[in-house]
C-alpha cells in the first residue's frame, strides 16, 4: 500500500485504520500534509474517455479533536 511504502507518505503518523494525524511539527500547513498522499484517476465513458482526479482533500475527512486528524472516507467491501 502507498502509505506504508515510506515514513514520508500519507503525513508518516498513523492512528488507526484509515486515519493520519495532521502534525504541525512535520507539515507546514495542511496542503503540505494532502502532499503527502497518492492521488486517484478515474476514467469514464466508453468512446470518449473523461478523467477525474480525486485529490487527498477529496478523500479524506476531519476528525475533530484535541488532535487533528484525516481518515480515508470509503470503505472496503470484500
Amino acid at each position: 500500500m502507498f502509505c506504508e511504502e515510506s515514513n514520508e507518505n500519507c503525513g508518516s503518523t498513523k492512528r488507526e485504520n484509515m486515519c493520519w494525524m495532521y502534525d504541525k511539527n512535520k507539515h507546514q500547513n495542511i496542503q503540505d500534509f494532502f502532499a503527502t498522499f497518492g492521488n486517484f484517476t478515474f476514467g469514464f465513458g466508453e468512446n470518449e474517455v473523461y478523467d477525474y482526479e480525486w485529490r487527498p482533500e477529496d478523500y479524506l475527512y476531519y476528525v475533530p479533536g484535541e488532535i487533528e486528524y484525516y481518515c480515508f472516507g470509503l470503505q472496503a467491501i470484500r
